[in-house]
């Protein structure tokens, strides 16, 4: 769909975000909804915005606390490195994302290496198998 198609989306009205994840161990799908989802600007780089309430299945990927947050990041690209990690996370995980230190999930990494996502900051990354990311228009 592309960085600026979502951000014209969701600068016409109010949206919500849903993420399916297909677990890489279990195969068992789960879930996480944010009640609202934007996207700012090019020239605001792409910063994520998801709302710090939400419910579903899964724990809270992209307001994880610690260094992986993804809320409020700039989208990162192997050309464009705004993460705030010392290297660039983007050349390092071969995927372009938003980005912290490196990534709590990655929904555009290298399938079977570094498509996976971290539960809790105290326990290895989970692999996953497959993963959705949709929005909707809020009422």
């Amino acid at each position: 769909m592309g960085l600026e198609n979502i951000y014209q989306l969701t600068t016409s009205g109010k949206w919500r975000l849903r993420l399916e994840l297909q677990n890489g161990t279990s195969g068992l799908w789960s879930d996480r909804e944010y009640d609202t989802f934007s996207i700012d600007s090019e020239y605001n780089g792409y910063v994520l915005r998801v709302s710090m309430t939400g419910f579903g299945t899964d724990v809270d990927v992209l307001n994880i606390a610690g260094p992986n947050c993804h809320n409020g990041m700039k989208f990162s690209a192997s050309d464009r490195d705004n993460d705030r990690y010392s290297g660039n996370c983007a050349v390092t995980h071969r995927s372009g994302f938003w980005f912290n230190e490196c990534f709590a999930i990655n929904l555009n990494g290298v399938y079977s290496d570094s498509f996976r996502y971290v539960q809790s900051n105290d326990v290895p990354p989970t692999q996953l198998l497959a993963a959705r990311m949709m929005m909707k228009r809020s009422n």
